[in-house]
């Protein structure tokens, strides 16, 4: 038995202990062939034998492993062993037959068995064959075999959970091996005492580099506290955390999403946690796109309500302005020059005249301002302007002009494309300290379905490019979301209005473009003006006339204004510059007189938004009671009642509220002379 006993020490795997068991049991009985058997069951329909060891000169008897039908002979040797506590021989002593398949297959004169059973799985059958010569299995033998059969079923106990483990743990191995998600093991310090091959080449480390290291020293320093925190969860039930932390790994910082699981004790504490991990840097990379892009739409919104509020307020700012700037005029004609009220009025008339700029740039942010477009080459309009601009910046500051090869069109005002140009200027001069250069520079772009991804409501096509580049101070991270506000500014008090880049933008949309701007503190700054490409045909220019200081109206013209002190001012400017004045305050009024008025009358002159109904449509009702009249409107912004999105048709005679009388005059001129 102490061959046997150490048969059973000598290894830890399954194979070979069998084999030096089965090897001992040769030589111990001298049997010519001994083997293990699976399943021992009268129900199987088929069985094998798994291991088998045979004498010199006795092959084996049977293919290791091969799959064998269950004979009725070979069931009852099974049902034989099973129901008896002894071995089971098979000889001429015990008159028990070796079955007819196995005797004649393999030669074998006697046999004897017995039924080992393990804990685990069913019941093995244990044999020996002998070939060479029928033999008489003695009592000593039976014992013999009896007791390795139960040290052996001690054993097998043992080497088949060993079996099991190993196969699960290969198992486990292949599928944490094989899959991109990371895995990990570490203990309540943090140690780790396992790593998958795909967490070893995502830090591009080995196996042996990593076990027994702490993980957290590889967390980003940002992440380790809300790491620490989320792990807390770890020690109450359900006894798992999920964080989401960057580490550095050998493509740098990468985020990373870990499900952590805690491993229990017996006792119900833990003793070890198993993580699992997936790179989750794209995902986070389009978050964050996402959420710019969703402050850009943000910031979008927030200026074209402040825009809206804007226009509201500057189109009734406009009427009482309009008052002001035409009374002071009537005044200053009236009093005699050089005296001290005439010095007041004049005071007086300037005052309005930069609140009429302050309400036109309000109206210019709101983008209703109603202005002529016309194709132009962005080009030459800047190049025209270059005297102007270089007088505007100062002397100290280089202004660099570098047109593009492409100068392509664009439709727009020639006044507005000033105005870009003259505010993104001022706006680089006063970022200037001192000496300094300011480049101007333009390209046709052709921009893709795929480079709006990440501008909203920017559509794809060929755009002028306009840039205005300076070498200034730069802007910080949080000046930069609000240069476009209205009214926002990093003067000093009395030093700017913060309208003029709201300006900029406010005509930049209103033309169907867009504006970007990129700036760096201590970088300068760059602003880039997109105008759509203009692909028509030039259309003829109107020639305005230059006005006529010895003309005199003579015509009748009607004046509709709901707002009785503009009525009266224009009016009295009216009458003043010889024209029959035919006042109304309301829109049923003026087609009462239209219709009641014994002589013609030649021009409406009609406010666009009023009561009762708006002045495109009092324009159509009063040609049909005057069909040879003529119509001019006016209005503190512009209306799609006369304009589309700002946008007058030629055929359209319009007048920007708040107009001076001079202005009144030629507008008037030029529309009877036609």
């Amino acid at each position: 038995m102490d061959k046997v006993e150490r048969a059973l020490r000598k290894s830890e795997d399954f194979e070979d202990t069998i084999g030096e068991v089965l090897d001992t049991l040769l030589s111990i009985f001298e049997s010519d062939r001994a083997w293990l058997l699976y399943p021992c069951d009268p129900a199987t329909p088929t069985w094998s034998v798994p291991m088998e060891r045979t004498r010199e000169g006795y092959p084996g008897a049977l293919q290791r492993g091969k799959e064998i039908p269950t004979q009725p002979d070979v069931r009852n040797v099974f049902e034989a062993a099973l129901n008896s506590e002894d071995p089971v021989s098979y000889d001429s002593a015990s008159k028990r037959q070796v079955p007819n398949y196995v005797a004649k297959q393999y030669d074998v004169k006697s046999q004897i068995t017995t039924a080992i059973i393990p804990k685990i799985g069913k019941p093995w059958l244990l044999g020996m064959h002998q070939c060479s010569h029928e033999r008489i299995w003695t009592p000593k033998d039976k014992q013999l075999f009896q007791e390795v059969g139960r040290r052996l079923a001690d054993a097998l106990n043992t080497l088949l959970v060993l079996r099991h483990l190993k196969e699960s743990e290969e198992k486990y191995r292949l599928l944490v091996e094989n899959q991109t998600d990371l895995v990990v093991k570490v203990d309540l310090e943090g140690r780790f005492h396992f790593v998958s091959h795909s967490y070893c080449e995502m830090f591009g480390k080995e196996e042996g580099e990593l076990l027994g290291q702490q993980f957290m020293p590889m967390v980003h320093e940002g992440d380790r506290e809300q790491t620490a925190k989320a792990m807390e969860a770890l020690w109450v039930p359900p006894h798992t955390a999920y964080m989401e932390q960057r580490a550095m790994t050998k493509d740098g910082w990468r985020w990373l999403a870990w499900v952590d699981t805690a491993v229990l004790d017996e006792g119900g504490e833990v003793q070890s946690i198993i993580g699992v991990g997936r790179d989750i840097t794209a995902q986070k990379e389009a978050e964050e796109e996402q959420r710019k892009l969703q402050d850009k739409l943000l910031q979008a919104e927030k200026l074209e309500s402040i825009g809206r509020l804007a226009g509201g307020v500057a189109h009734d700012f406009n009427n009482m302005l309009g008052a002001i700037l035409g009374y002071s005029e009537l005044a200053l004609s009236e009093v005699k020059p050089g005296t001290k009220l005439h010095q007041h009025l004049l005071q007086i008339h300037k005052a309005s005249e930069r609140s009429i700029d302050l309400t036109r740039q309000l109206l210019g942010f709101a983008r209703k301002q109603t202005f002529s477009p016309k194709p132009l080459k962005v080009n030459d309009t800047i190049q025209g302007g270059l005297k102007i601009l270089t007088r505007l910046i100062g002397e100290e500051i280089e202004l660099i002009w570098a047109p593009g090869s492409d100068n392509w069109q664009v439709r727009a005002d020639p006044g507005q494309i000033d105005q870009i140009m003259a505010n993104l200027l001022i706006n680089g001069r006063d970022a200037i300290n001192g000496i300094g250069k300011i480049i101007i520079s333009t390209e046709g772009v052709d921009l893709q379905k795929g480079d709006c991804r990440n501008r909203p409501a920017v559509k794809p096509g060929q755009y002028v490019c306009i840039s205005v580049k300076d070498n200034g101070a730069g802007i910080d991270v949080e000046t930069l979301p609000h240069v476009f506000d209205p009214f926002y500014t990093t003067k000093p008090v009395g030093e700017g209005t913060g309208l003029g880049l709201a300006t900029v933008y406010g005509i930049v949309m209103q033309n169907d473009g867009f504006i970007e701007v990129e700036s760096e503190p201590g970088a300068g700054t760059t602003f880039l003006v997109y105008l759509p490409r203009y692909l028509g045909c030039d259309s003829a220019e109107i020639m305005v006339p230059e006005k006529d200081e010895s003309y005199k109206g003579q015509e009748v013209i009607m004046v509709v204004e709901d707002d009785p002190l503009i009525l009266e001012l224009a009016c009295n400017v009216l009458t003043g510059l010889g024209y029959e004045c035919l006042p109304a305050n309301k829109p049923s009024e003026a087609l009462y007189i239209a219709e009641t008025h014994a002589g013609p009358i030649d021009l409406l002159l009609t406010d666009v938004v009023m009561p009762e109904m708006n002045g495109r449509e009092l324009s159509k009702r009063f040609l049909s009671l005057h069909p040879g009249s003529k119509c001019l409107f006016m209005s503190g912004y512009d209306s799609d009642v006369v304009a589309h999105r700002g946008i007058l048709d030629q055929e359209i005679n319009f007048i920007q509220k708040p107009f001076s009388i001079n202005e009144l005059a030629n507008k008037l001129r030029e529309i009877f002379s036609k």
